[in-house]
């Protein structure tokens, strides 16, 4: 931790020097970072980060340090009195030059990582945190000095139905693209190694409100659900030139560490997520049938899904699309829409 960053109160720490160290390191920079963060974090990487600390350790003395970092996690709560939301991503293929003189370690801590995700706490409980993300490649499926990973992995997701896969086979993925702790997408918009971004906020848009409101005039939806799109755009703008102006002033001082001449938290980088709710609904409004029901709902359905991908994919700002939130904002919304059209018109 810099003193520079951290202000003259505190103590300063050479880097750690060894894996008990870097783990008690990062628990202790999760917690602090809870206080500058809404929802949850991520480690991209974490095997291939602590690789370097695993080398000439046993595989027991990794296993016990890991577990117990596992429990001190769960043990801790945030200042809200839940656990601390925080996800943590592995893989098999390295990321970076630096990543693959240590790809031997990397493995090894990939493999026990899973291992004591497996086993869980001492009464065989799963471990709530760190949410665990496995990067799923070609070579850990085909290479077959990988099976005992990817056996492990079949055996954990058997037992917890635990970790979330991302695919990074299929041709739109990034290769070093990620997901945080809410499943939010995240990837780096100059295709740069130091991302330090994450997700900006997200966004939902009401699309049942935009059919009623529209009323099936096919032209208009498309016309307003643009409108609101650049709504959206506009508002994760105003968000960002606010937290460039409080890493500036010294309201964020955790996220406005310097590295390299740059804040830790590089907002350019952070992800605006579009999110959506109530499409089959919106297509029934619309079409007059649920998706399932006819072939024109379907259509319907894919149209509004390829329009706003293509809206948020050619924009120039850092924009994402998902249809996952947090936040339960069907009730608040269908409240909304009752309000103005009336509850007859919804309920149809």
């Amino acid at each position: 931790l810099s003193p520079a960053g951290m202000g003259p109160l505190f103590s300063y720490n050479k880097p750690p020097q060894s894996l008990r160290a870097t783990l008690n390191f990062i628990v202790r920079i999760v917690h602090l970072m809870q206080s500058n963060l809404a929802v949850g974090q991520l480690i991209d990487n974490f095997n291939f980060i602590l690789a370097p600390y695993v080398k000439r350790l046993k595989d027991d003395e990794v296993k016990n340090a890991l577990r117990t970092m596992f429990i001190q996690l769960n043990q801790t709560p945030t200042s809200r009195g839940d656990i601390i939301p925080l996800a943590i991503s592995i893989g098999v293929k390295p990321s970076s030059k630096k990543h693959q003189e240590y790809y031997d370690e990397a493995l090894k801590l990939f493999e026990i990582i899973v291992q004591v995700m497996h086993d869980g706490d001492d009464l065989g409980k799963p471990f709530l945190t760190p949410l665990l993300i496995v990067k799923l490649d070609r070579k850990l499926i085909e290479d077959s000095s990988l099976y005992n990973a990817f056996m492990s992995l079949c055996k954990l997701t058997s037992k917890w139905t635990l970790p979330y896969f991302i695919n990074l086979n299929v041709d739109w993925q990034h290769n070093d693209v990620s997901y945080g702790w809410d499943l939010s997408r995240i990837f780096s918009i100059r295709r740069t190694r130091e991302i330090r971004g994450g997700c900006l906020d997200t966004i939902i848009i009401n699309l049942p409100r935009i059919a009623l409101e529209t009323r099936k005039d096919e032209d208009k939806f498309f016309s307003n659900l643009e409108d609101t799109i650049e709504l959206c755009a506009r508002a994760f703008d105003v968000k960002r030139e606010s937290i460039k102006k409080r890493l500036e002033s010294g309201h964020l001082p955790l996220l406005g560490l310097v590295v390299n001449d740059g804040y830790y938290y590089n907002v350019e980088e952070a992800i605006g997520n579009i999110g959506y709710v109530g499409l089959p609904e919106a297509v029934k409004i619309h079409t007059g049938y649920w998706i399932h029901e006819n072939s024109t709902a379907l259509r319907f359905a894919r149209k509004i899904i390829e329009f706003m991908r293509k809206i948020v994919s050619t924009e120039k700002r850092a924009l994402g699309l998902t249809h996952i939130s947090l936040e339960n904002v069907e009730n608040r919304f269908e409240r909304n829409d009752i309000a103005s059209f009336g509850y007859s018109t919804i309920r149809e």
